[in-house]
């Protein structure tokens, strides 16, 4: 755990896990994608194949980073394929800091915090995909290295066409 200016860094407890699928659920009107994903996550997180990492605020969670890991040789899902996931390499999703606090560094300190922890856990390498439509968040994956290409997606939803491009870097302590 990691304390700074209120601002605590951990790896979120079951507790908070549902804390945090709580409030997304909330957030997006109890939408079924959510509650599913809630479910997935804390069965997943039981279970030794998620990790996810929190930054706290006057004991609210303000920012999330999910990392989904490769468990006693098994993947963790089907549709993360051995090039995002191995024995070396962890694959980071649903990270999200919520409005109030965006563009703020709060991602950016919990980022390094995440980095760090999976260095010490004896991991080399991250992987992560973003929507190639999403400037914002190319510019800060750049930002934090992840300038190896893997592959492109195209996935659609609702009727619209989504491209996501896999990248990964190799994992340094960051000050």
């Amino acid at each position: 755990m990691d304390t700074q200016d209120n601002l605590i860094l951990k790896i979120a407890t079951i507790d908070e896990l549902k804390e945090k699928w709580d409030y997304e659920i909330k957030n997006h009107k109890g939408n079924i994608h959510y509650l599913q994903a809630a479910n997935e996550a804390i069965r997943e997180t039981r279970h030794g194949n998620r990790i996810t990492y929190i930054a706290k605020i006057n004991n609210q969670i303000i920012s999330d980073i999910t990392v989904i890991i490769k468990e006693k040789g098994i993947l963790s899902e089907s549709k993360y394929t051995e090039d995002l996931i191995s024995n070396i390499r962890v694959f980071l999703c649903d990270i999200r800091t919520i409005e109030d606090y965006q563009g703020k560094g709060y991602l950016s300190k919990l980022y390094k915090y995440v980095e760090n922890d999976l260095k010490e856990k004896g991991y080399k390498e991250i992987s992560l995909s973003y929507d190639t439509n999403n400037i914002k968040n190319k510019i800060m994956y750049t930002k934090w290295n992840y300038t190896n290409f893997i592959r492109s997606e195209t996935r659609t939803s609702n009727n619209t066409t989504y491209t996501y491009d896999y990248y990964y870097k190799k994992i340094d302590i960051l000050n």
